[in-house]
């Protein structure tokens, strides 16, 4: 977590299912930390490459939207992108650290990311 998310927060430990996950989606809405915002992305800040979560169903149809002008998927994937840009400027030691959970929790798929 971000350090400001970290003073919110603590730590939130999620071994198999968000305590903060409905049916209808996350409860904390807009406050959510950034990694849960983020997912079910992952960035690899040295490689600057993106993954996605193989337990999410959702990988083909987002791979797919992703090339659709104003989708979910698109606008998730830019808002995401954006703030990830910026915290590599800012806090490229969060960005690290984030891959490497990541990486160990998830079984990462590549993401392919359409160019503008």
């Amino acid at each position: 977590m971000l350090p400001p998310e970290r003073k919110r927060w603590h730590r939130l430990v999620i071994e198999s299912q968000c305590q903060f996950l409905a049916h209808a989606g996350c409860k904390l809405g807009q406050e959510k930390p950034f990694a849960c915002e983020q997912y079910p992305l992952s960035f690899d800040p040295v490689e600057d490459r993106y993954y996605f979560d193989a337990d999410c169903p959702l990988y083909e149809q987002y791979q797919h939207d992703l090339r659709v002008d104003g989708s979910e998927a698109q606008r998730h994937f830019l808002r995401v992108d954006k703030r990830l840009q910026q915290l590599k400027k800012k806090n490229p030691d969060f960005l690290k650290h984030n891959f490497e959970l990541d990486a160990d929790y998830f079984e990462l798929l590549e993401l392919e990311v359409p160019h503008a």
